[in-house]
């Protein structure tokens, strides 16, 4: 609907729906959350479009807190495609230049991993 100017799906959904099949609903132009596969794709692929809001977020207050990144060792813990996969894309991007390691619950020395980065960034949904 053109009354319409934009949708956010919170997520995450209830069990029994989905969450695949309710992002794919919406109208690529229209979600404002830059989770629909078409925009993830174009993330994926470095072209211009609605970028997810905590990913875009993050890489903000980088920058507005003057803190470079290019060539820095940064470490995301979550892999989640509400935050993890898109702010690993996001940093590793031409641009930033971001060197990126994602670790997740079966990343095995997330010490030693962390411990070498410049950056830590906690992207998880719950606690490990």
């Amino acid at each position: 609907s053109k009354d319409c100017s934009g949708f956010i799906v919170q997520l995450p959904l209830p069990s029994h729906i989905d969450t695949n099949r309710v992002l794919s609903a919406i109208d690529p132009d229209k979600d404002a959350d830059g989770l629909h596969p078409i925009n993830l794709g174009k993330l994926v692929l470095s072209q211009s479009g609605v970028i997810p809001c905590t990913p875009r977020a993050i890489v903000e207050l980088l920058r507005k807190n003057e803190i470079s990144l290019s060539g820095k060792e940064v470490v995301i813990i979550g892999r989640g495609t509400t935050v993890g996969r898109p702010l690993s894309l996001l940093l590793s991007s031409k641009g930033i230049d971001a060197t990126v390691t994602i670790l997740h619950s079966k990343s095995s020395d997330i010490r030693s991993h962390t411990k070498r980065a410049d950056i830590v960034i906690a992207a998880l949904g719950s606690a490990h």
